[in-house]
């Protein structure tokens, strides 16, 4: 199976649509080809069932913040309104916001501010969900706190598991994954040694940012209980597009993957996503002949790794 991609140069001539980014851009992506719905194949996907691509959050979602569904919800906007407005074959990925160490840099900030527990600001992300649930339904949920202090704390050779921020993260885990909801952990600062640990919080994803080397192994170390979540970035065609490659065959052959897309051109975001959906779809259907090409190709990545 070959999927032709279409250069960025050569827009023109294909069908494209408009998407918007989280960062508000309008930007023209190529048609993909989707063999089923999208939410059979994040299914699929999340329960490791032969899906037929890696889904992204912007073709197979519709990415918003938790206070944007909020504030629909008190101007009167209707689940429905909502479906009709967006596009109903779309799931919804939720982004709850910065977590407890970066609104804790925000309030120190404020002065007056209250000054919040890690445990307790979790406690407030689980009521603020449980009140979006009872106004929509939700797919997927993102949790994102740049764990810095707890990196310097790793460092020191602490246990980052008895962590206040650990403690916070694994409340809110459990509270998500007890709605039967997916939760993708995005979590800066990890040194490598942190990642073992992280691990044992059981997040249902872990979202990858930066260089991809530095995950090199984690499909085999994690890649039985932890899906990838990859960020999509980069300004060129080839760059992105290599990276989703890369990407794929490290990560998307065993375990699950998926990719959010980040700071990325419109030429970055066409070449990027016809890689990764074209090559996923490529990798899934013809696993026997992907498999063989893979050990010749992680051969190759193994002399360039300095892990």
């Amino acid at each position: 199976m070959n999927l032709q991609r279409i250069p960025y140069k050569s827009m023109d001539l294909v069908q494209t649509e408009e998407v918007q980014t989280p960062g508000g851009q309008t930007f023209r992506i190529p048609k993909l080809y989707y063999p089923v719905t999208t939410r059979e194949n994040f299914r699929r996907m999340n329960e490791g069932d032969h899906p037929f691509w890696c889904p992204t959050s912007l073709t197979d979602f519709r990415y918003v913040t938790a206070e944007q569904l909020l504030t629909e919800a008190e101007a009167g906007f209707t689940h429905q309104a909502i479906q009709e407005n967006g596009e109903p074959s779309k799931m919804l990925y939720l982004d709850m916001g910065p977590g407890p160490i970066q609104m804790q840099e925000v309030f120190s900030r404020i002065p007056g501010a209250p000054e919040l527990s890690a445990k307790a600001f979790a406690e407030m992300l689980c009521a603020k969900l449980d009140k979006i649930l009872a106004f929509t339904p939700v797919d997927l949920v993102l949790y994102r706190d740049d764990w810095a202090e707890a990196a310097n704390a790793a460092d020191r050779g602490e246990n980052i598991l008895e962590l206040p921020e650990a403690e916070a993260a694994d409340l809110f885990f459990r509270h998500v994954q007890s709605k039967g909801i997916p939760v993708t952990f995005r979590c800066k600062c990890l040194t490598e040694q942190m990642v073992d640990q992280v691990v044992k919080l059981r997040p249902d994803y872990l979202q990858l940012t930066g260089d991809l080397r530095y995950f090199f192994d984690y499909r085999d170390r994690f890649g039985d209980f932890l899906g990838m979540d990859v960020v999509l970035d980069g300004q060129t065609e080839k760059e992105a597009a290599d990276r989703m490659r890369y990407a794929v065959e490290q990560f998307a052959y065993k375990g699950r993957m998926m990719v959010t897309i980040g700071l990325v051109s419109e030429e970055g975001l066409w070449g990027g996503l016809q890689e990764v959906h074209n090559y996923s779809q490529e990798a899934y259907q013809d696993p026997e002949t992907f498999g063989k090409n893979l050990e010749k190709i992680l051969k190759g990545h193994s002399h360039h790794h300095d892990h």
